[in-house]
């Protein structure tokens, strides 16, 4: 996935987060949009989120998450999200 950060301008620590986010991988994934969509069910995981015994302050955690910052970046630098 290639996301450039430096229009962001993000925090060192940011930075550190989504380049952590960005290492991951998979074997399944064929495109960009596709691991978008695996490091936010990463993250929904981590934060011990579960979609049948809701939890606010799990949900909290993952909606707080840089995963979000890093959407943002991947949506702004996608020609068919931005169209």
């Amino acid at each position: 996935m290639n996301v450039d950060l430096t229009g962001a301008n993000p925090m060192q620590v940011e930075k550190t987060e989504i380049e952590k986010l960005l290492a991951r991988k998979s074997e399944i994934i064929s495109n960009d949009l596709e691991k978008m969509w695996f490091l936010m069910d990463i993250v929904w995981d981590d934060c011990g989120c579960h979609n049948k015994k809701l939890n606010w302050d799990n949900i909290g955690c993952f909606y707080s998450h840089l995963v979000w910052l890093l959407n943002g970046l991947y949506a702004e630098q996608d020609d068919i999200s931005m169209g």
